[in-house]
């Protein structure tokens, strides 16, 4: 059985929606999970545009963890990313929370289920529309700050468009610029946080161009952070929808890497320091693949909050552990989420 690791999911979207869109995804995107059955919809699933908001809210993606109880139940929601109002973040929730499944089961047990949801929220529903001119003026803008070198200022304006009502294409173009510009200050966090907006949902948001250089620093940034699946994923989705690509020698010789590391049994060193979220309703956090059968945080400077563990069929939290954790992996990925204060940095060793 598989599950989605990023991909399309429009406003309704159910597990039974799942395969159909991560039929059109390479290998690497999908997680195989090993479970007798994955939890089934029975009831509909629906969260709509809010009507007659469109100048007020512009359009939004949401993205959520949740857990589907041994009844059918969606118990348990954490935000893990979102675009645009809160407001989407919201129905998104609600939508969720009156949802109903058949419970996944091992062994013909029902067993909890962890998983993840994207929907987005579009005010036309046939797709982006076309940049407002706002929009279009201040991504100009920045670029020519960039092609200048004044970065920080590029940065800034960038930053500041998105307190405006925005298009998902909107949105992407700005995280695009972003990204840009923190690579131009050399910080490779900040550029990775706004590389994932750019291409978020495989970089359908944005235009076709935008699109190919989005997925490309993707996969190289992700790679660069340890998150060797997501960036491999990136850069098959990218061959896939542009056969013509050819990648640069860094590029070729990441993906290497990445490829060699998911099959190691090495031990694995990743170096963290917390990057502020840019939302309230988000909380401050670092999310990775555990690759290994263990993991360890050490060497930790700043404050952490704690940390959730979910693999498909078993979830843990609390604080951080004192001694290494093991990870059964065999139900599929398992995800580390480390949660902190702005600027705490921490070493994850990985066995």
């Amino acid at each position: 059985m598989r599950a989605l690791v990023g991909g399309t999911i429009a406003m309704m979207l159910a597990l039974s929606d799942v395969a159909i869109a991560a039929a059109k995804l390479p290998d690497i995107c999908i997680k195989t999970e090993f479970l007798e059955r994955q939890p089934r919809r029975t009831a509909d699933l629906e969260t709509r545009y809010p009507k007659g908001q469109e100048s007020m809210l512009g359009e939004g993606w949401v993205r959520l963890g949740a857990t589907i109880d041994t009844s059918g139940r969606v118990v348990r929601m954490w935000l893990l990313d979102t675009i645009g109002s809160s407001i989407f973040a919201h129905a998104t929730s609600g939508a969720l929370a009156k949802a109903q499944y058949e419970p996944a089961t091992q062994n013909g047990t029902p067993v909890e289920y962890h998983t993840e949801f994207q929907f987005r929220y579009l005010m036309s529903g046939r797709g982006p529309v076309a940049p407002h001119a706002r929009a279009s003026k201040t991504y100009d803008t920045a670029k020519a700050l960039r092609d200048l070198g004044n970065h920080a200022r590029s940065a800034e304006i960038l930053l500041d468009l998105n307190r405006y009502t925005l298009t998902l294409y909107e949105y992407a173009i700005t995280a695009y610029g972003l990204t840009m510009s923190y690579l131009g200050l050399n910080d490779r966090r900040r550029a990775l946080r706004h590389a994932r907006h750019a291409a978020a949902e495989n970089g359908d948001f944005a235009d076709r161009a935008q699109r190919r250089s989005a997925l490309n620093l993707l996969a190289d940034l992700a790679i660069k952070d340890n998150s060797f699946r997501e960036g491999l994923c990136a850069y098959e989705v990218l061959r896939q929808k542009f056969p013509d690509f050819k990648p640069s020698a860094e590029t070729e010789a990441l993906v290497a890497t990445a490829r060699q590391s998911l099959t190691a049994t090495t031990p694995l060193s990743t170096e963290v320091e917390l990057v502020e979220s840019m939302r309230a309703d988000v909380q401050t956090m670092w999310e990775h693949e555990i690759v290994r059968s263990s993991f360890a945080i050490q060497r930790v400077q700043g404050k952490l909050n704690g940390y959730k563990l979910v693999c498909p069929a078993h979830a843990a939290e609390g604080p951080i552990p004192p001694a290494a954790t093991m990870v059964n992996r065999s139900s599929g990925v398992c995800t580390l989420f480390v949660f902190g204060e702005p600027g705490a940095r921490f070493v994850l060793e990985e066995r």
